[in-house]
């Protein structure tokens, strides 16, 4: 008897308690990094730079090494846009969303924000975290530096052109492309290009990235950027002659150049006085091509294109690779891009 209304007292507080929630009971599931430990977070490719940004600052922020296996988060690769679909089922317990993503316009109903990953990592590194880079090949540089020159003068006008009619262009690429333009505006917000971009702040930012990926082991060491950037500090590509203003070009032969880059309103925004013609060249065609973010990964490493947008992680591990890049220009600067995402509980 004694046992049975021990039993019965046991099951009327269990009762009492689950009655006392409501409206006032604690968010529950993941309210903090920590509760992650154990855990799964979907990623939409291990070796973009917004993976670098997450994994680094569990290291350093919080003492959670982040992976495939063997770790304290397991990182497991998703396609971009089943991301939030697949943690509203459960599958993963946070996803990562990279910068630029139409999946930034997610519903707070649903999902929140469990981290600002780009500005924990800015608060560590003391540095803006640079997305991607324009790249070329050691190769390509030699035989066309004449030709790089001159693309990295038109991307400088190109961006000139866009800072000054932005809205318009933003306008006008987002009816074409059928973007949504309220969310194209957005993307300044978060994001910066460096199209043309070759000064010693933006070194320092690479370099800055490169130390982060030795820390976390994912590349033996930080290379001498110096070495690897087609122009100088002082703006000058080695072994060739700046023409003075009003000074008439070399019409010889012309050279082609390739170049190919993401496919989103911001890189369309970017060429837009380059494909209309706005800003041309006297001594270079360039053929540009706009890539998915899959078919970007592949162009690198198969060298389709003289000139090819990649993560800044392409160049150390290059070396690995046998594949021996140029730094070009900068190509996107992460200002508060990159968040880790969880269900809204």
């Amino acid at each position: 008897m004694i046992i049975r209304i021990r039993l019965l007292a046991i099951v009327a507080l269990v009762v009492l308690l689950a009655a006392c929630g409501g409206e006032d009971e604690p968010l529950r599931g993941i309210t903090a990094i920590d509760d992650l430990r154990g855990g799964t977070i979907g990623v939409s490719s291990f070796e973009d730079t917004s993976t670098l940004e997450l994994r680094f600052v569990l290291q350093e922020s919080y003492g959670l090494v982040a992976g495939i296996d063997f770790t304290d988060v397991t990182l497991v690769e998703l396609p971009v846009l089943e991301l939030l679909s697949q943690l509203r089922q459960g599958e993963v317990d946070a996803v990562l969303i990279p910068p630029g993503s139409v999946l930034t316009q997610f519903d707070e109903a649903d999902f929140r924000i469990l981290s600002r990953v780009t500005t924990e990592m800015s608060d560590v590194t003391g540095l803006p975290v640079t997305g991607s880079l324009l790249l070329t090949y050691a190769d390509t540089a030699e035989t066309k530096t004449s030709g790089l020159v001159e693309l990295n003068r038109m991307l400088t006008e190109g961006m000139t052109y866009l800072r000054v009619n932005r809205d318009d262009v933003v306008g006008i690429v987002t009816a074409q492309e059928e973007v949504d333009e309220e969310a194209a505006r957005g993307w300044w917000d978060v994001l910066d290009l460096l199209f043309g971009d070759t000064s010693p702040e933006l070194q320092e930012q690479i370099t800055g990235i490169w130390s982060a990926a030795l820390a976390l082991g994912d590349i033996v060491e930080v290379p001498l950027i110096e070495e690897l950037m087609l122009f100088e500090a002082n703006g000058e590509a080695p072994g060739i002659e700046v023409r003075d203003d009003g000074e008439e070009p070399d019409l010889g032969d012309r050279t082609t150049i390739s170049l190919g880059v993401l496919d989103d309103a911001s890189r369309r925004a970017a060429l837009y006085a380059i494909e209309q013609g706005i800003v041309g060249s006297e001594t270079i065609d360039l053929s540009i091509t706009f890539l998915a973010r899959s078919e970007l990964a592949d162009a690198v490493s198969a060298r389709q294109f003289d000139v090819i947008e990649a993560s800044p992680l392409a160049v150390p591990l290059g070396v690995e690779r046998e594949l021996q890049f140029v730094i070009l220009s900068g190509g996107v600067r992460n200002v508060d891009g990159t968040l880790l995402v969880v269900v809204n509980r």
